[in-house]
């Protein structure tokens, strides 16, 4: 059986912080809580002591994802035969039976990233239903997995993660985002374990928060749209350079696309993907993929052009997309992939 910890994060010191440390009690497993900078629960948190509890005090709120960090810290630092920590938003629903599910997958899953997972019954309004679907799409479309739910405060993070997560800069509720974002890139499957909850006003979160998680799953994307758009206007620019200086169209073609392929490179490595790999296993797949995007883009707009008889401006845009979603997958999961470093 796998070894766990369990972190709470509390904005607030209360009753029901006390009664739900109660509860987890009862799984026998050791508990740390995070006081997000609470100084009114003071009988609480006494109370909480009390159960041999370890509490860690922010002298203010510092927010959801800084907890989260400083709990992870913390057990890392003092407990050195853990596998897992079970973090548990003090906000948080769930029920027994969903945890102990949980903590079941987690024995299957060891070395995954498992998440409760919150789906919302039919009554849900549109929007509501709207803003999950699209936050799925597009956490799927930057990271290759669909997740249902990438900001619900209940999941058990593998130990060998948590260096990696510790170096995240977000302090918020966008941590929650990140860690699910960081784990997909770093080859950390992750595992849903569903829990449907009645739609009440309380739950109601509207388009515009999914919007905003959307938004934040799309920067990655939107990071290589730019370096996209920036290496064109650099080979557009070193085309007209390098045939003013010397006025051959042949040598003109050929230089402007090695600068902008390179420049593409470091770009892509660095801003898009925040890639730290070496240059000498990087760049190699990403020539040997330059090569066979171009060779392939000539393909695809010959065959538009010839057997479909498509205008070559309406061919060359099919083909500069279809070419876009491929390069980005293929760099996303294979070239640019984030190489955890693993904890023993």
């Amino acid at each position: 059986m796998h070894k766990r910890i369990i972190c709470i994060q509390a904005s607030t010191m209360n009753q029901m912080l006390l009664d739900q440390v109660e509860n987890l009690l009862s799984y026998g497993i050791e508990i740390v809580v995070v006081n997000d900078g609470d100084k009114q629960g003071g009988e609480y948190a006494q109370k909480i002591a009390a159960h041999k509890v370890h509490i860690i005090d922010h002298y203010t709120e510092l927010g959801k994802g800084a907890a989260i960090k400083t709990g992870l810290n913390y057990i890392s630092c003092h407990y050195q035969d853990f596998d897992q920590v079970l973090s548990i938003d003090a906000d948080s629903e769930y029920d027994a039976r969903v945890l102990a599910s949980m903590l079941e997958k987690s024995e299957d899953f060891p070395q995954q990233l498992i998440l409760l997972s919150r789906t919302y019954s039919d009554k849900a309004p549109f929007f509501t239903r709207l803003g999950k679907r699209l936050t799925k799409f597009l956490f799927k479309l930057s990271c290759g997995q669909g997740v249902v739910d990438v900001h619900g405060g209940v999941r058990i993070i593998p130990k060998k993660i948590i260096a990696t997560l510790l170096g995240i800069k977000s302090m918020g509720w966008e941590f929650l985002i990140d860690m699910v974002v960081l784990a997909k890139r770093s080859r950390v499957n992750i595992v849903e374990v569903p829990m449907v909850l009645t739609y009440d006003q309380k739950h109601q979160r509207g388009l515009f928060v999914s919007l905003l998680e959307s938004m934040r799953l799309s920067f990655l994307l939107v990071r290589f749209s730019i370096v996209g758009i920036v290496t064109a206007l650099i080979d557009y620019f070193m085309f007209f350079v390098i045939y003013w200086i010397y006025p051959s169209l042949a040598v003109s073609l050929t230089g402007a696309r090695l600068v902008s392929v390179f420049a593409n490179y470091f770009a892509v490595k660095q801003f898009a993907f925040h890639n730290a790999g070496h240059i000498r296993e990087t760049l190699p797949k990403y020539l040997l993929l330059a090569t066979v995007s171009v060779t392939l883009g000539y393909a695809l707009v010959n065959g538009l052009t010839n057997d479909l008889h498509l205008h070559l401006f309406m061919a060359r845009i099919i083909t500069d997309l279809v070419l876009f979603f491929v390069n980005f997958i293929i760099q996303r999961d294979f070239i640019f992939k984030r190489q955890l470093q693993l904890e023993n």
